[in-house]
């Protein structure tokens, strides 16, 4: 795997003219703290979504902000997680996320893939699109058809994964504390505490 020890690696991933490509394996192997930082969600504005692997291995990622009404349709961690994409062992704590998306969560506006044994602890997250999907893990975990016609795809999995303390603020049409739709797709042995909507 390609090792990530500084908030500027994290915000390389995915960057045009980097190297670090949305579809390689990645581990954490120190806490990132991103009080700092301007972020913007790996993979914004690629339809196909982050398509590798994304290991935490149990680090925490700290202060996770984003504010912008401009520019991200999907918001968190990662914009978007596609099919082949895998997102395992991740710790958040103390995000932020404000604005107007499609879909928002702290790990991911978007899920295609696959989220296993994720951890978010203290969240806010505001959202002022009506027609919208807002979650504390996941903004829309769901269904990915493969073949136009058949009715043939891959259901989206989100497994092992709890948000502790999560504070909505949302005008979204779709709302939860892990996800705010589950759309044909695995929702497993996971859960969620709100302090505040």
């Amino acid at each position: 795997p390609i090792y990530i020890s500084t908030a500027t690696q994290l915000n390389s991933i995915g960057q045009t003219g980097s190297n670090w490509t949305l579809d390689k394996n990645y581990e954490l192997v120190a806490d990132i703290y991103l009080s700092d930082v301007v972020f913007i969600p790996i993979g914004n504005g690629v339809e196909s979504g982050f398509t590798g692997t994304f290991n935490g291995a149990n680090h925490t990622i700290y202060n996770l902000t984003i504010n912008s009404n401009a520019g991200i349709q999907y918001a968190g961690l990662f914009a978007k997680i596609g099919v082949s994409g895998i997102v395992k062992n991740v710790k958040v704590s103390d995000a932020n996320i404000s604005g107007a998306f499609d879909s928002v969560g702290v790990i991911a506006g978007i899920n295609n893939g696959t989220i296993i044994l994720c951890d978010i602890n203290n969240a806010t997250i505001s959202n002022n699109t009506s027609n919208s999907y807002t979650g504390g893990l996941v903004g829309r975990n769901q269904y990915t058809i493969t073949n136009v016609g058949s009715g043939n795809g891959v259901r989206a999995n989100i497994a092992l994964c709890q948000v502790i303390n999560l504070s909505l603020n949302t005008q979204s049409l779709y709302n939860g504390g892990l996800v705010g739709e589950n759309f044909a797709s695995n929702l497993q042995n996971s859960c969620a505490v709100i302090s505040g909507v």
